[in-house]
């Protein structure tokens, strides 16, 4: 298969400091084994096109990447019944057009709405998610310029600094400011002669998708990226925004693509080397949905071809500081999952031709 990549590039960060409570010492040639067995916990039925999930205190929310009822927000209480869909798909004050992610907020008991068309980026916050009304209201919009185009997802922090993928060259990250106005780049692209030297710029910083996802206090958040194993892991101390990074590895078996005269950009290969398919955060934990195959052996499996998706069913369990410290097997391959804010439940995303889709519950 040989897709190409329009979504931003970033570095990885690797905190230094801890995310709270002692600090844990692990020894990674020990690594705890689990497998986990699941239960179904919403049907095909109450699913219209799934893409990801968010889990809050007393909800799992559900993004949708087609309109369910004209909708793509749909949030479920702990029983796994339909409580509400909303964000509507449109033009208006209060529409969206593309959500990246959804956020769970536990300082405020709210969600935000990530809505990132056309490389601007639209948040907005959801109160009392669990009352059938609904409450919508925009807290921010920015519009992109010659060096901040948002892409592949935001998360919003405590401090009330927004932070988003940019796909552009001038920085991997844009550190975007509560007023929308005020921004800061983050990062360099790696070097292009790793990957070829005749990619554009502009080509070399789109070969790279992140997976974000921030944890309920707000005081932690990650990026994770597909066909790398960088990823970018934040912390808030003293209100402000703390990022340290190291490069990973080059995306492998990357194939050149001309979309205009002298403009070169990446495709994904058969020789690609394929690592994350999601990630969730809970205030101590990452939870990385893992893949860890070639491209064209991951459409070996039996998963994708009868679901046609990819998709992964080993989880890597790390630190707040980057410390991989248990891997969970599970029983059904997903496409994204969930981690509830304590840590009990997992939960995943999958399909099937026979069955459609379903989300399951794990215990951990």
């Amino acid at each position: 298969m040989n897709k190409t990549l329009f979504y931003t590039i970033a570095s990885l960060a690797i905190l230094l400091t801890g995310c709270g409570g002692n600090k844990i010492n692990h020894n990674t040639s020990k690594l705890e084994q689990i497998s986990l067995e699941s239960t179904e916990f919403i049907s095909d039925s109450l699913l219209g096109k799934p893409k990801n999930l968010v889990v809050a205190d007393s909800a799992v929310i559900v993004v949708n990447s087609d309109a369910l009822n004209d909708s793509l927000v749909s949030i479920f209480n702990l029983s796994g019944k339909l409580v509400k869909s909303c964000m509507y798909r449109g033009q208006g004050s209060l529409d969206v057009l593309d959500i990246s992610n959804v956020q769970y907020s536990g300082l405020d008991n709210s969600l935000y709405v990530m809505d990132i068309p056309f490389a601007s980026c639209k948040i907005f916050r959801i109160s009392n998610y669990l009352n059938p009304g609904t409450e919508v209201e925009k807290v921010m919009s920015t519009a992109s310029n010659d060096s901040v185009m948002p892409s592949g997802g935001a998360v919003r922090l405590s401090n009330g600094q927004i932070v988003a993928g940019n796909a552009n060259p001038a920085g991997l990250v844009a550190i975007i400011g509560n007023d929308g106005n005020s921004t800061r780049l983050f990062g360099h692209v790696p070097e292009k002669s790793l990957i070829d030297s005749r990619l554009s710029d502009f080509g070399n910083s789109t070969i790279y998708h992140p997976f974000v996802a921030v944890s309920p206090n707000g005081n932690f958040a990650a990026f994770y990226y597909d066909v790398s194993d960088m990823h970018l892991i934040i912390k808030v101390v003293d209100n402000k925004t703390v990022m340290n990074f190291t490069e990973g590895e080059p995306a492998t078996g990357i194939a050149l693509t001309e979309v205009a005269p002298g403009v070169c950009v990446g495709a994904v290969t058969g020789e690609t080397f394929c690592n994350t398919q999601g990630i969730s955060l809970s205030n101590r934990y990452i939870y990385q949905l893992y893949i860890g195959l070639l491209t064209e052996d991951l459409e070996k499996t039996d998963f994708f071809r009868d679901a046609k998706h990819y998709g992964a069913n080993t989880v890597k369990v790390l630190d707040c500081e980057g410390n991989h410290i248990k891997t969970i097997t599970l029983d059904r391959w997903a496409t994204a999952l969930a981690v509830s804010p304590d840590d009990k439940y997992l939960y995943t995303l999958t399909q099937s031709s026979e069955n459609g889709y379903a989300v399951l519950r794990y215990e951990l």
